[in-house]
């Protein structure tokens, strides 16, 4: 073998090596970072609700995923990191959903509480003679929905209530009745849950100001409060809050 031949063996194998960590290198960027996402589906009794459909919807062309509750009403899907959207469904109850939400690489945990959907019987008329009727379920509840565009991402703030009152400075929310029983507000942003008796949402500065049994949740922690107020300025959610005693 001559001296020339014996000198490209080196460069072959330095060539190699660097062939061997671009490969390595491209399939550690092609690895999707993913994470678990569990909860709990209760009912207004905070009894545990089995076969509960629930359904996340990633942004983009991906397909929904769906799993239901097991028999202590829990449920987990490994899902990658991104933003998506939640539902639960059951018969007897009102189709529950909550604000996109941003998935991170620790796992996370969002619980429901669904509410017994009323049915409501509809009249079928034509030409003044009865032709029948229409059952259908009808929330006790209204929604409003609000396009948050912080630096970090849009996402969306999803208020559940039963009254409402707009003014020039805020829009007044107040809970629902259902059954002799009274439920408060609902607001949902992100990995937060915010329930309260009262709530007021400024528009301009995206501030929310929670008063009145205030239970606040983010994942797994859940913290009462007399008053709890929340920035939604650049992304947040920044929250202060006085704690029940």
């Amino acid at each position: 073998m001559s001296k020339k031949e014996l000198m490209k063996y080196p460069m072959l194998t330095f060539l190699g090596v660097i062939f061997s960590l671009a490969a390595l290198s491209s399939e550690a960027q092609g690895v999707e970072e993913r994470s678990l996402l569990t909860g709990t589906v209760l009912d207004t009794n905070n009894s545990v609700i089995v076969g509960a459909t629930i359904i996340v919807e990633g942004r983009g062309p991906k397909n929904p995923i769906s799993t239901t509750t097991a028999e202590d009403g829990t449920y987990s899907i490994q899902l990658s990191v991104g933003i998506y959207r939640i539902s639960v469904n059951k018969a007897g109850f009102c189709r529950a959903r909550r604000a996109d939400f941003r998935l991170r690489t620790s796992n996370t945990t969002i619980d429901f509480t669904l509410v017994v959907c009323p049915i409501v019987h509809s009249l079928i008329l034509e030409d003044g003679k009865y032709k029948g009727e229409i059952s259908r379920n009808q929330p006790p509840f209204k929604e409003d929905e609000f396009s948050i565009k912080p630096s970090s991402g849009s996402l969306n703030l999803v208020i559940q209530y039963g009254e409402r009152i707009e003014t020039e400075k805020a829009i007044h929310y107040k809970g629902f009745a259902l059954s002799d029983r009274v439920f408060g507000v609902v607001a949902s942003y992100d990995l937060m849950t915010l329930r309260a008796d009262r709530l007021l949402f400024d528009r301009k500065s995206l501030r929310l100001r929670a008063e009145g049994n205030v239970v606040f949740e983010m994942g797994e922690k859940r913290t009462k409060a007399l008053l709890v107020e929340v920035d939604l300025h650049d992304g947040g959610p920044k929250f202060t809050f006085k704690s029940q005693k």
